[in-house]
């Protein structure tokens, strides 16, 4: 069908969400999916680089998709990486930072299990 479904939930917590400590963010993982792929890119370094592709990671590297991303390339859905690789995942922000694909500890996408 051509109809696309949505659900609008409102919910009362009694928080102030201009407290800092009251903050209220949460996602809900969907039975069936949302029917969407999901790219996965794994920036680490090379002895992590064979638990990465059996997790199922579709692009798994540092150097060279670094450099693909400063060109411009962000064809993925999700970065994963470890904090060793973050001194070079950071220069990228200026590109990641806009479409939200910049990896972060509070996310999990900085990790050393990318497995």
């Amino acid at each position: 069908t051509k109809f696309d479904a949505s659900v609008d939930i409102d919910v009362s917590l009694g928080v102030d969400p201009r407290k800092a400590n009251q903050m209220v963010r949460g996602i809900a993982t969907l039975p069936h999916g949302t029917g969407k792929t999901v790219r996965v890119l794994v920036l680490c370094t090379p002895d992590k680089e064979e638990e990465a592709k059996a997790a199922g990671a579709d692009f798994v590297g540092l150097d060279e998709y670094v450099a693909k991303i400063e060109g411009g390339w962000t064809d993925v859905d999700i970065i994963i990486t470890t904090p060793a690789c973050m001194a070079k995942v950071g220069k990228l922000g200026r590109v990641l930072g806009p479409r939200n694909l910049m990896p972060n500890p509070k996310s999990g996408t900085v990790t050393n299990e990318v497995g």
